[in-house]
């Protein structure tokens, strides 16, 4: 998003922010009458590492202890009602279809690949095994720290980006 004539780039982590704030709250009414597992699923374009770094990154990740966002006391703000967040890296073939643009890549709009293409994210914020192989399987969820996806830097939070 470009502001103004400055052309200056606004972060991206606020939204990630206020997803689990609202997830949170929503979640917490469900915990409060059953003991449901509760996954945030965030569909995001293809700079999924942007939403990786935000949740996850060793020195300011919001599902870290050493989160940016703070509470009145000055502790990090926990998600305890949010069982795990998934990351969906499927924005861009959504916005074509709804352009009415060719998919070449999928059959339709809700299609997340086969074994092929591009995995999404599973980023546990607990007991990683409460979130069912299943779901994971069917979203094509990896772990976020997956050895596989070590080597794609997609994958991995960053210290700093740079648009150009």
């Amino acid at each position: 998003m470009l502001v103004g004539d400055a052309g200056l780039t606004l972060p991206r982590d606020n939204p990630v922010k206020d997803f689990l704030l609202d997830a949170e709250k929503k979640f917490a009414q469900f915990k409060a009458v059953q003991d449901e597992t509760s996954v945030l699923i965030i569909v995001w374009d293809d700079f999924i590492y942007e939403p990786i770094t935000v949740l996850k990154h060793e020195q300011c990740g919001l599902l870290t202890p050493n989160s940016y966002w703070k509470d009145e006391a000055g502790m990090a703000v926990s998600y305890p009602h949010i069982d795990a967040v998934v990351l969906l890296r499927h924005l861009n073939y959504l916005y074509r279809a709804t352009g009415d643009h060719a998919l070449e890549e999928r059959a339709h709009a809700l299609d997340f690949g086969d074994e092929h293409a591009l995995p999404n994210v599973f980023i546990s914020n607990g007991d990683p095994d409460l979130v069912p192989q299943e779901i994971r399987r069917a979203l094509r969820a990896v772990d976020w720290d997956a050895p596989e996806l070590q080597h794609a830097a997609d994958y991995r939070p960053k210290d700093l980006a740079i648009w150009i």
